[in-house]
């Protein structure tokens, strides 16, 4: 048996190899998590108009709702808007730009989410597809489902660590850390096990835990 705890930032996996050291997958809230608009695989634009919180990846454009539609209008785009909804955490989510516009006491319009076709193509290599705004939809809702994760800090770093043991005290003082990669906390799970299954831990002997 190995010691699984999940979303505790404690242990998470470990085992002993023949090499004499003890060897941990843990895991750690990231302290400067990546955002997602960094990354060039993103297909959404987002642009906030929010007094608190900078949010989105078009901070330096469209100053005013009216430019941001002169531009909608003048561009062959999807457009959807984005609701902010602020309770213990924000929660951010998309409808459809023909609805109206909502509004209530802890919620509210707070921008848009957008592409042109000539970026879902350069994005998707899918060309000429009459059906490409509701592909771009589909994608919208993934994307900003892992924004709101960032921005709520819901992304964790999973270490391998590498342990040596005294063999008369039994204290443990760690030797080696590796950072295994980032993960928003949903698919903390999966990637623990195949990280599990992985070749690298294959060779390890499990730890017989209660």
């Amino acid at each position: 048996m190995c010691k699984k705890i999940f979303m505790s930032e404690e242990i998470v996996l470990e085992r002993k190899k023949d090499d004499g050291y003890l060897y941990k997958l843990e895991i750690e809230r990231a302290e400067y998590p990546e955002n997602p608009f960094d990354d060039d695989y993103m297909l959404m634009n987002f642009k906030a108009y929010h007094k608190d919180y900078i949010l989105g990846n078009c901070l330096d454009k469209f100053k005013d709702r009216t430019e941001f539609l002169r531009f909608i209008n003048n561009n062959d785009c999807f457009v959807m808007k984005v609701d902010l909804y602020e309770h213990s955490g924000i929660a951010l989510n998309l409808y459809s730009f023909e609805e109206e516009d909502k509004w209530g006491w802890d919620n509210g319009l707070v921008g848009y989410a957008f592409c042109t076709k000539k970026e879902y193509e350069e994005k998707t290599e899918d060309i000429n597809n009459s059906n490409w705004k509701e592909k771009a939809k589909n994608i919208f809702e993934k994307e900003m489902y892992d924004y709101q994760k960032y921005v709520n800090g819901e992304v964790y770093n999973i270490y391998e660590c590498k342990y040596k043991e005294c063999p008369y005290c039994k204290t443990q003082s760690i030797v080696e850390t590796e950072c295994l990669g980032e993960f928003y906390d949903d698919y903390l799970e999966d990637n623990l096990n195949y990280l599990e299954n992985g070749e690298e831990w294959k060779k390890l002997i499990p730890l017989q835990c209660a």
